[in-house]
């Protein structure tokens, strides 16, 4: 691959409708025929976060072939997924998603809601059955300036089943503010305090 040989597919736009208001680009993946990205929208001098963020397909067969690419959203993140353990997994080889969030249960706890969506049609079908998650280790390289140093990385997979088929996927977008309070801990050594955490 090459700059000769790069073929532009699509430009993701600056700006989202007002003078201040922009597109962020967060995410990107790529499943099977499908190019994937995560985004939302900002407005400078106002809060960020607000607003939620969206996910959305290209697909690849349509770039090649020479037709006009318009990305197509799956879904929108509602404001679960920014809460405890929620994350998002990318089966490349299936073309699929994994979501699994947790919304409040109003006890002061959550309720794990899973399902899995069908990058091509869209659809999702939801799953009944335990997801666990496991944190693992793998080779990484740190660098620091011109030394690169070999070291190991912490990532987690994801465990779950459909119709039967135990499955293993590596989670891409751990999105639940839990995943960032652990890392804190582990790194730190102190936990954070969520009463004094905005």
């Amino acid at each position: 691959m090459s700059a000769a040989s790069a073929k532009r597919i699509y430009t993701f736009p600056l700006y989202a409708g007002g003078a201040q208001t922009y597109f962020d680009l967060g995410y990107i993946y790529g499943a099977g025929d499908y190019f994937l990205y995560s985004h939302s929208t900002y407005t400078l001098g106002a809060v960020r976060g607000g607003n939620r963020a969206k996910l959305a397909a290209i697909d690849l067969r349509k770039a090649a072939a020479g037709e006009v690419v318009v990305p197509r959203e799956l879904l929108t993140f509602d404001s679960s997924f920014s809460l405890y353990r929620s994350f998002i997994a990318v089966d490349q080889e299936r073309e699929e998603v994994l979501l699994v969030n947790y919304p409040e249960d109003g006890k002061g706890g959550y309720t794990k809601h899973s399902k899995l969506l069908d990058i091509a049609t869209g659809k999702s079908q939801v799953l009944t059955g335990t997801i666990t998650t496991e944190k693992k280790k793998r080779p990484a390289k740190s660098h620091y300036g011109a030394i690169t140093t070999d070291t190991k990385e912490d990532y987690f997979v994801a465990h779950y089943e459909v119709k039967g088929e135990r499955r293993s996927l590596e989670i891409n977008m751990p999105t639940g503010k839990q995943w960032y309070y652990d890392w804190w801990y582990q790194e730190y050594g102190e936990k954070i305090n969520l009463s004094a955490t905005p």
